[in-house]
């Protein structure tokens, strides 16, 4: 929602307001009447805005016209700021060090033939590059330039897509076993394809399309402290459309998806005979695979009285989503144990024979 105040034509003049709060962006706008004169279009080339308190806002213009003082009420201000800024960080970076840390160990056991484990490594891949430009994108958003933050932010966006769709893809991958016993999964190229180039596609169709990606600030909710810089999607009709054609569409299809595939796979695994001799361990992996992509769901909630409770809750679980992940790939390498010197092993040692097929 915006606001404005209209002047006559005159090059400067102090516009005396009500109370706006720096979380609120104030801009000095002239009416542009050379598109259509019947039309009101503000623009804001030629003009200058000088915030002089929170009740005065000083407009200086080259030219003569008709200029206001728009008045940008949205997003909403962040309270808890720094809080939330330090468990992020916290998550990002434990995040990290368990990704690289199953990197590391896949990376060690290239002689495994199990496409779940080239699945592990995609997603472990993608948390990492997410955890990381996350971690950094504060400090390069203050210290690099606008073409820095835009590729930075570009970058991020991918980093997002690319681990949301990983975590559609484990879901998907754990369904594809659980019904598809006799029926070999899909090649690793086709998951590469679909993991790491299917997200870049928006990526560069946005950047093309251009004004999207650049700083962002979010301000705490009492308007005193300096805002929390970023490289992200910036705030304007275009980036919000992006923001929710895009990401949000994406999200909204991982987890409904999501929710229905680990359903079945719970209703499929309960009546095995594994899963009568491992119930606590099954259980256990399928809890940790409800963290990825379900987790998200929270995006949706923060709103009315519940807000602060679900923006703790969302930054503590996505942001641990890559220690999550370890804790899920050593359940899975603990069950494979178990079950090679067990009635549950085989010859092939695969996840597939080892987890979910019937002896």
């Amino acid at each position: 929602m915006r606001s404005s105040v209209t002047c006559p034509s005159q090059s400067g003049s102090t516009f005396r307001h009500d109370v706006i709060t720096k979380s609120h962006s104030r801009t000095c706008v002239s009416w542009d009447t050379r598109k259509d004169p019947l039309q009101v279009h503000w623009s804001s080339e030629g003009c200058e805005t000088h915030h002089r308190g929170s009740e005065l806002t000083e407009c200086l213009c080259n030219h003569l016209t008709y200029f206001s003082v728009l008045v940008q009420l949205q997003p909403g201000p962040v309270c808890h700021l720094l809080a939330l800024s330090v468990i992020t960080s916290l998550g990002c970076a434990t995040s990290m060090i368990s990704s690289i840390a199953v990197i590391v160990y896949i990376c060690r056991k290239r002689h495994s033939k199990d496409q779940s484990i080239k699945i592990h490594l995609g997603l472990a891949f993608s948390l990492v590059f997410l955890n990381l430009l996350f971690f950094f994108t504060g400090v390069l958003a203050n210290v690099g330039g606008a073409s820095v933050c835009l590729w930075v932010a570009a970058g991020l966006h991918y980093a997002l897509l690319m681990s949301l769709t990983w975590m559609g893809i484990e879901v998907f991958h754990t369904f594809w076993l659980v019904y598809k016993v006799f029926t070999p999964s899909p090649k690793p190229v086709v998951w590469n394809v679909v993991g790491f180039v299917g997200p870049a596609v928006p990526v560069v169709i946005l950047v093309a399309v251009g004004d999207i990606y650049g700083k962002r600030e979010l301000w705490h909710c009492d308007g005193t402290t300096d805002p929390y810089s970023m490289c992200w999607l910036k705030d304007n009709d275009k980036a919000w459309l992006a923001h929710y054609f895009i990401t949000m569409t994406i999200l909204a299809a991982l987890v409904s998806f999501g929710l229905v595939m680990l359903y079945f796979v719970f209703r499929q695994i309960r009546s095995r005979e594994e899963w009568r001799q491992n119930r606590v361990a099954f259980l256990s992996m399928w809890g940790l695979s409800c963290l990825f992509g379900t987790t998200w769901v929270l995006a949706f909630l923060s709103f009315g009285p519940f807000t602060e409770f679900f923006m703790f809750l969302f930054c503590i679980l996505n942001s641990f989503q890559g220690f999550f992940l370890m804790l899920r790939f050593c359940m899975l390498q603990w069950i494979r144990k178990q079950g090679s010197g067990s009635s549950l092993g085989s010859s092939s040692g695969s996840t597939r024979q080892h987890m979910l097929q019937a002896q």
